[in-house]
């Protein structure tokens, strides 16, 4: 009876370890399928929103204008001596609305496909 009991007692255990195991190699799993989609949402082609973010995001955002005179190829500020210049600027007061209908025309004509590098392309 002694010999049953810690053959039950082994068998519960044996269980137990391979019901840890295969819960371990579920996460494994997931982890994988979680990191291979994320990987395939890097890599696939954006649309033109998330790619006009992306490329100010990564791009335009890490430009900056040099301030060591030492670092610059031209240090100082431009003469315009006998150079042509606007001497006045006039105010653009339909920019808003004229930026926001083309920005409209451009995504209904180019905005609904996924036709432009993706996120690691850049």
């Amino acid at each position: 009876m002694e010999e049953v009991q810690r053959e039950i007692e082994r068998l519960h255990q044996l269980l137990a370890e391979r019901t840890e195991e295969n819960e371990e190699e579920r996460r494994q799993k997931e982890e994988e399928r979680q990191q291979k989609e994320k990987l395939q949402q890097l890599q696939s082609p954006t649309r033109l929103l998330a790619y006009l973010s992306l490329v100010d995001e990564l791009l335009f955002r890490s430009l900056t204008v040099e301030t060591d005179t030492h670092k610059s190829s031209a240090p100082g500020t431009t003469d315009v001596s006998g150079r042509f210049y606007p001497k006045h600027f006039l105010a653009w007061t339909d920019f808003d609305t004229l930026h926001a209908d083309l920005f409209a025309q451009l995504e209904t004509t180019l905005g609904s496909d996924a036709l432009y590098p993706s996120r690691t392309a850049l």
